[in-house]
């Protein structure tokens, strides 16, 4: 179910803006129906945008941010030049993780949920993340599901 694990999910970024608690852009990438956005990030006082492919998903964001109907595998660039990205999916999010890390060298909070089987072992995905130039990263096994949720920190 999408956002079972609400709660977890907005404390473990709440644990990642005590690092960029002023962010002036954020990028919520997997936006769905807006969980996350409409709990948290809407409430900051920041350029709010969220993508999401399923128009009748954007359609139920109910706050001020700029929606953006599309594959975001096609704003990398954009969600690179953000202080805060968003990386919550049902899957694969480390190859997006590396690529907006690769396209632009600036101080950056990501926020992810992995959920691939691949990476069912804290191990395997410590060992992709140690591989990204952070400054330091949070990661967490969910409470509820097999995923794990976590962020990192990159200050240049």
């Amino acid at each position: 179910m999408d956002n079972s694990d609400l709660n977890q999910k907005i404390a473990v970024r709440q644990k990642g803006l005590k690092l960029l608690p002023k962010p002036k852009m954020i990028v919520d990438m997997y936006a769905g129906e807006g969980h996350l956005s409409r709990n948290l990030w809407s409430k900051l006082k920041s350029d709010l945008t969220c993508i999401e492919k399923e128009q009748w998903k954007l359609n139920k964001l109910d706050f001020d941010c700029i929606k953006i109907c599309d594959d975001n595998r096609n704003h990398i660039e954009l969600a690179s030049k953000a202080d805060i990205i968003d990386l919550d999916s049902y899957g694969l999010v480390m190859k997006n993780l590396k690529d907006i890390l690769n396209a632009n060298k600036k101080t950056q909070l990501i926020f992810f949920t992995e959920s691939n089987p691949f990476c069912k072992f804290m191990s395997k995905v410590v060992d992709e993340i140690i591989t990204l130039d952070a400054t330091c990263f949070w990661i967490e096994k969910s409470n509820q599901s097999n995923v794990f949720y976590g962020f990192i920190y990159r200050k240049i």
